[in-house]
């Protein structure tokens, strides 16, 4: 188990993580499974070097918050499948830590950067036509033209 996988194995315990200067702070409404401690106790500095912020001002934490609040608007609001608002949560990502690190920097550097925090580019499958209407209201022209940028997107990222 690496680091990013004891963080999302502690966020999904309920367990709220902190940091004071080199500790690492536990909080939880209940008792922590114990498989869950040892892991965060393995990887407990990497974990605080997760936590701490990064030159773009932005822990981990933060960049899964950001994540996480993309793939639900494009689930929830857009009305795409779960898969295909992670997909596009991810270009939203990508997107995000190229402006917050302006260096010329790549897309791929930022994927890879991405990925040393656990989140990663889903695997999406093409859906077809019909498949897709059912999960887009009427009313979703724009977020239809979003998905359709951020699949290109994906695409170039790919080399396809």
């Amino acid at each position: 188990m690496s680091a990013a996988e004891a963080l999302r194995a502690a966020r999904a315990a309920g367990i709220h993580l902190g940091i004071d200067s080199d500790d690492l702070v536990l909080e939880a409404s209940l008792p922590p499974p114990a498989a869950v401690l040892d892991a965060l106790s393995r990887h407990k500095a990497e974990i605080v070097e997760l936590l701490e912020p990064g030159r773009d001002g932005w822990s981990t934490e933060d960049w899964q918050v950001f994540f996480d609040e993309r793939a639900g608007i494009a689930e929830f609001d857009g009305g795409l499948p779960r898969a295909e608002a992670e997909a596009q949560a991810f270009a939203c990502c990508v997107a995000e830590w190229l402006n917050r690190n302006p260096e010329r920097w790549s897309a791929a550097k930022a994927v890879s950067a991405l990925a040393a925090m656990g989140i990663s580019a889903p695997v999406v499958r093409p859906m077809k036509r019909a498949e897709r209407s059912k999960h887009l209201p009427s009313d979703a022209t724009r977020e239809s033209r979003t998905a359709k940028n951020q699949f290109a997107f994906q695409r170039q990222m790919n080399g396809g």
